[in-house]
């Protein structure tokens, strides 16, 4: 029987008290204050494309070449990538005998014969040309290639591959990477210890010259070279030092208030359009990783009035790496890009080359056509 109120009862929902009102407006007030001050963190996510797990998993090493292909390693596995190969696929190579962990990897491209390089957690540096070969070197910690030379660092010290006890005089602390322009070679280095002398050095005619910082000490991030004159490197406080055909020495960085892995990597598109993609450790906003753009003019000298996210078109006044509505954003910018390596001549779907990512611990990710649209997503086998 259901209830039926009597003259003198009249039924009265309940309202909540004064005191439930102010918890609940309390408890969304930073959710609206989010929502007025910061990036739409649910419109993104509504954008993302359905996520692929990458056929490279974990943290992969950076991305290099050997004549036409592609290799990468990820703890014990060693891959290769055929770029001359249309929708070729990721397969693992043989690795080195009893190599184990894989901590970095480097080529020689100009060197006669040229060689790939594998450096295992024990010190022991495998060369591949013809056949493996290995040479312990006790300490080494990485290996960059410059043209026709290696470059081992163990920490603390530079070496030359072909002279491994012998330190290069005046680069210490941590080796971060290697170029080759003209004759010259750049090596740069980061800080390890407070004593350490780091920053970017010159050997030219085995005379090495610190090149920056003019006094003190920097710690190089990552290095690369882009055309005959120009050499761009990132530092661990957001500076961009570059040199060019223009400007003639590293001493105009420019400052970003980014926090750069090192991964670098050369992209030129139609028209003679050339960038340097940087990859990020940490940006900034509600999905802050990811890489950014350095544009270079035609002639390969550094644009320096802005650095951008990738998409960003200006109206249509530049153009970028990336379809304006790819949404970068939502997808590789959510994680640290630690090495980048542009595929030049192949077709990402939308008359761009593909851009392979190595991430810090999410895997390896691509820009490229997947079900019929470019996009950002994790590199697999089914393109």
């Amino acid at each position: 029987m259901g209830f039926t109120p009597s003259s003198n009862s009249v039924y009265k929902p309940r309202r909540p008290g004064a005191k439930r009102l102010f918890v609940l407006a309390a408890a969304l007030f930073p959710v609206f204050l989010a929502a007025c001050t910061q990036e739409p963190l649910f419109w993104y996510i509504s954008l993302e494309y359905p996520p692929i797990d990458p056929i490279i998993g974990g943290s992969p090493t950076e991305i290099v070449k050997l004549g036409t292909t592609l290799y990468v390693a990820n703890r014990t596995s060693l891959w290769e990538y055929d770029t001359t190969v249309v929708q070729q696929q990721w397969r693992e190579t043989a690795k080195p005998p009893s190599s184990g962990y894989i901590k970095a990897i480097a080529v020689t491209p100009g060197s006669s014969p040229s060689a790939l390089y594998v450096l295992d957690e024990g010190g022991t540096i495998h060369k591949f040309s013809s056949g493996w070969t290995s040479s312990p070197i006790p300490g080494a910690q990485q290996i960059y290639g410059a043209d026709d030379e290696l470059f081992v660092g163990d920490g603390s010290a530079v070496y030359d591959y072909s002279s491994p006890t012998t330190p290069i005089s005046g680069p210490g602390g941590l080796l971060r990477g290697a170029v080759k322009v003209g004759s010259d070679y750049y090596i740069c280095t980061a800080r390890v210890r407070d004593n350490d002398d780091t920053g970017i050095f010159k050997i030219s005619s085995g005379i090495v010259t610190k090149e920056y910082p003019s006094s003190g000490n920097s710690s190089i991030k990552g290095i690369i070279a882009a055309g005959t004159t120009t050499v761009v490197a990132v530092d661990d406080e957001g500076f961009i030092i570059y040199k060019d055909s223009l400007v003639t020495n590293f001493n105009n960085p420019i400052s970003t208030g980014l926090r750069f892995s090192g991964g670098m990597a050369r992209w030129e598109g139609g028209g003679g359009d050339k960038k340097i993609l940087l990859g990020l450790q940490r940006g900034s906003g509600t999905f802050r990783y990811g890489y950014r753009e350095l544009d270079l003019d035609t002639g390969g000298d550094v644009d320096a009035s802005g650095i951008y996210t990738p998409g960003t078109t200006n109206g249509g006044a530049r153009k970028t790496s990336i379809s304006p509505d790819s949404r970068e954003t939502s997808a590789i910018g959510k994680y640290p890009v630690t090495a980048l390596y542009v595929i030049s001549g192949s077709n990402s779907g939308d008359g761009r080359p593909i851009i392979v990512a190595s991430t810090q611990k999410d895997g390896m990710w691509s820009y490229r056509t997947r079900r019929g649209v470019p996009q950002w997503n994790g590199e697999d086998n089914s393109n």
